[in-house]
């Protein structure tokens, strides 16, 4: 099951309370500084689990919907070959 897998996934993600690793450009990273703008190291936990998890529930109901769309489609087939044969 998809889910169960995720949930585990998400269940072993650690992180180092210690650093981060900013992926801005070079221009971005000096205006971060310079401002005193770069993030806490608790938003950018949040910032990636809330990722983490947008991109599991759009997978997960992606997988929910293609399976609905099969068990229809597979309904009106069954449908259509009943009216067929009567």
């Amino acid at each position: 099951d998809m889910r169960r897998a995720f949930n585990y996934y998400t269940r072993q993600l650690n992180f180092n309370g210690d650093s981060y690793v900013l992926t801005a450009s070079t221009d971005e990273r000096k205006r971060m500084i310079r401002n005193d703008d770069l993030p806490t190291l608790t938003s950018v936990i949040a910032s990636d689990l809330d990722l983490r998890d947008l991109y599991r529930n759009e997978y997960l109901t992606a997988i929910e919907d293609a399976v609905a769309e099969v068990a229809y489609q597979a309904k009106k087939q069954l449908k259509k070959n009943k009216s067929k044969s009567n």
